[in-house]
């Protein structure tokens, strides 16, 4: 798939499901570190809890083996990066995401 970004533990892709013909877009955790992995299992976990609010994106699925984790992601459209913001809509931008975390 076409990669969307790039870290220094893995990268975003957006792929397309060829089955069902849907886009989704993958996180891909690279690692050999315990830590890392388990970052990445925490992560999946509370987008588990979290799958039901309106303001977060919502997980699809996810793949484990060793060396590396893969969480699949609903497609979000543009990114934080195609955003200029001021400070009231900083405001509101956290409120959103105070409301989200708010369970």
């Amino acid at each position: 798939g076409k990669v969307l970004g790039q870290g220094t533990y893995g990268k975003v892709s957006k792929v397309t499901r060829k089955l069902c013909g849907f886009d989704y877009v993958v996180k891909t955790t690279v690692s050999n570190d315990d830590s890392i992995v388990s970052s990445a299992l925490v992560e999946i976990a509370c987008l588990n809890l979290l799958k039901d609010q309106d303001n977060i994106i919502s997980i699809c699925g996810f793949q484990y083996q060793i060396g590396g984790v893969d969480i699949i992601l609903e497609v979000m459209d543009g990114s934080l990066k195609d955003y200029q913001f001021e400070r009231n809509d900083l405001a509101y931008f956290f409120k959103q995401i105070l409301n989200a975390v708010k369970v």
